[in-house]
């Protein structure tokens, strides 16, 4: 099994507001070295065929001065290859970030790090309703 790794860098202002929609993966947020950054790493592993297809993709949006990032996780179109692809998104924070993280089929994970959390889960493609919702206020180190 052969995992692909893309890094990307953004230069943010005091307390980003974070949001990432990850369509089939597990999402980890943590406090990272730098207080004027956000790093997102994105691995993408197919565990039948070793290799991720390109049509599972991350793209981001981001603007300089508005302090908001938007990272998604997608598909492009649904195969064997495509539904046996997991991606993880890995976000390192400053300090204080407000987040909104949301995942179909995977596990969110923050710790060490204040602001707002906005969370939510769904099983499944089709799935109709969300697992959970859950709102924090800082700080926040749990494990959903």
């Amino acid at each position: 099994m052969t995992a692909q790794v893309e890094t990307r860098r953004f230069v943010v202002g005091e307390h980003p507001r974070v949001a990432v929609k990850n369509d089939f993966g597990t999402i980890r947020a943590f406090r990272g070295a730098q207080p004027d950054e956000v790093v997102v790493q994105i691995t993408r592993r197919n565990r039948i065929f070793g290799h991720a297809p390109e049509s599972v993709h991350a793209s981001y949006e981001w603007e300089d001065g508005r302090n908001e990032l938007a990272v998604t996780v997608q598909r492009e179109e649904f195969s064997l290859t495509t539904s046996t692809t997991e991606v993880d998104v890995d976000i390192a924070l400053p300090g204080r970030a407000d987040l909104d993280l949301v995942t179909k089929a995977g596990t969110i994970t923050v710790t060490d790090t204040h602001g707002q959390l906005a969370v939510g889960e769904r099983l499944g493609r089709d799935a109709a309703a969300w697992k959970g919702q859950r709102v924090v206020t800082s700080p926040f180190q749990e494990m959903f």
